[in-house]
């Protein structure tokens, strides 16, 4: 079907469900389900923004001894170190037991990793819950980005996957103004009952699990061999349970037709993330995208924004919250609005290379005044970082917050969804370790020098997008996951599954009216 291009496949399918989703109840349950995944990213978060919290709190720092460079950088890293693993027996989870387990048991971690650290009283303590912590992090956010686009309805998919980090900004703004409220307090529960904050989301998962809300992924099921199951839970949150509904029927279709050429192809070890072009191309675009999410400045910008703005002579403890709250929330609006309005207007790739030029333009700006800053002391030149911050910082949720995990969960196909998001976050928790570990000690080093290194990673970054970030609009999972093995394999698996009549539990055909475009 050539058309593909142009117009989306599954809008031409007839689906039981109001435009709007707000007004149809199926996809208000399915977005009420997408909530307790959201939450993966809230620890994540929350620890991003947790530690610049801390590092303005003087009862915390009074606590533990003042802690500054290598100290520090163990302290922000024992949170990551543990993610580094934590993918390999979550994706094992994932595909054994299912999406719905993994979430459950990684929430529960982090439950008790925040309990641990709230009630630490050594920096040993302290470190080894915020350890516990990461593991479970790790655990959620392996499964997290894949889960979601494989219960979202393929209308507002795209929508739903670039919201996935809207957790994460609402855990950085709820850690900054959680800080700010508790930054009067004379006592050691103000840090305590900031650090024991950050167990929210995991509770919300929990929550609702526990209430029956979370449905499994649909093509899991079909994957282990329950596909009435399914098909049932497609139905639910596709067509308010209207089992023969075209567009539900279809999607099955194009699952299993995947499903089989997968299995006979043998995708089913880490050596298929090499063995062809295609998959070759998937795998640079999940450890590039990777990378990129958190060696590009946005992790120096937000964890350490205290001490780079006391490098510029913006001192004030409460200044530097308001200023910390503000970016965090810039973030969040970013997200959405790009989920809203930019990826099925716009597109993936112009986003992209818009965003990835905006980030390399405003940082080298802020390195510019920060040198001039140091050299002059003029205090001018300190204030004009912050726009230039907020500018950098909104170019970058754009890309990297909006669609990095989004567009690597939708390029890589079913079988190597699980390993492949595992491969992503393993990748990133290396990056982060870095970030944590060796910023404080470079920083303190070398100061506004150090932000180079980024600037550097940056422009690679805008080259590598330029030449490998392909454009996914208007297309369904299955059609995204075999775009990289190029135009005929996508054509291919459509004629294969749209030129066939779809077909009701019964055996009937479901009777297709053409939808004007």
């Amino acid at each position: 079907m050539s058309s593909i291009e142009k117009v989306p496949v599954y809008s031409t399918w007839n689906n039981n469900t109001h435009p709007q989703w707000w007004r149809d109840k199926g996809l208000r349950k399915m977005v009420l389900c997408l909530t307790s995944i959201y939450a993966a990213c809230f620890t994540f978060g929350y620890d991003g923004s947790l530690l610049a919290s801390l590092l303005i709190m003087p009862q915390w720092k009074a606590y533990f001894n003042n802690p500054v460079g290598n100290t520090l950088g163990l302290i922000a890293a024992s949170f990551y170190f543990p993610k580094i693993v934590a993918p390999i027996p979550a994706a094992w989870c994932s595909d054994r037991y299912g999406r719905r387990p993994t979430m459950f048991i990684g929430s529960c971690i982090c439950i008790a990793g925040a309990l641990v650290v709230s009630l630490s009283n050594s920096q040993n303590m302290f470190i080894g819950g915020r350890a516990i912590l990461g593991f479970g992090s790790g655990f959620k956010q392996t499964v997290a980005p894949y889960y979601l686009q494989e219960l979202a309805h393929p209308r507002i998919r795209a929508a739903c996957g670039s919201l996935y980090y809207l957790s994460y900004f609402l855990g950085t703004i709820c850690a900054g103004w959680f800080g700010f409220a508790v930054l009067g307090w004379q006592s050691e529960w103000s840090w305590r009952t900031l650090t024991l904050l950050q167990a929210l989301g995991s509770i919300w998962t929990v929550l609702l699990v526990l209430l029956g809300v979370m449905s499994e992924s649909p093509r899991w099921l079909l994957n282990v061999g329950r596909k009435d199951e399914a098909h049932r839970v497609m139905a639910k949150y596709h067509a308010n349970g209207d089992l023969d509904d075209e567009l539900v029927v279809n999607e099955l279709a194009e699952m299993e037709e995947v499903q089989r050429t997968a299995v006979e192809a043998n995708a089913i070890s880490l050596r298929e993330f090499i063995r062809t072009p295609g998959n070759r191309r998937r795998t640079a675009v999940v450890v590039v995208s990777a990378s990129g999410t958190q060696l590009s400045g946005s992790v120096l910008i937000s964890a350490y924004l205290g001490p780079i703005l006391t490098s510029v002579g913006i001192t004030s403890p409460s200044q530097q919250v308001a200023l910390l709250s503000g970016l965090n929330m810039l973030g969040l609006v970013v997200v959405v609005l790009v989920a809203s309005f930019g990826l099925e207007r716009i597109g993936r790739r112009p986003i992209w290379l818009v965003g990835l030029t905006g980030q390399a333009v405003f940082f080298l700006v802020f390195i510019g005044l920060s040198a001039g800053y140091d050299a002059t002391k003029n205090p001018m030149m300190g204030v004009a970082t912050i726009p230039m911050i907020y500018l950098y910082f909104g170019c970058y949720c754009a890309t990297w917050s909006a669609l990095s995990a989004m567009y690597c969960t939708e390029i890589l196909p079913t079988t190597l969804r699980s390993k492949g998001i595992g491969i992503y976050i393993f990748v990133l928790s290396i990056a982060v370790t870095y970030n944590q570990y060796v910023n404080p000690i470079a920083l303190q080093a070398i100061a506004w020098r150090y932000y180079f290194l980024f600037f550097a990673l940056q422009l690679f970054f805008l080259v590598f997008a330029y030449f490998f970030y392909l454009e996914t609009k208007g297309m369904t999972m299955e059609e995204v996951g075999n775009l990289f093995d190029g135009k005929d394999q996508v054509e291919a698996i459509q004629a294969r599954i749209y030129e066939r009549p779809a077909r009701k539990m019964d055996g009937t055909e479901v009777e297709h009216v053409e939808v004007k475009q």
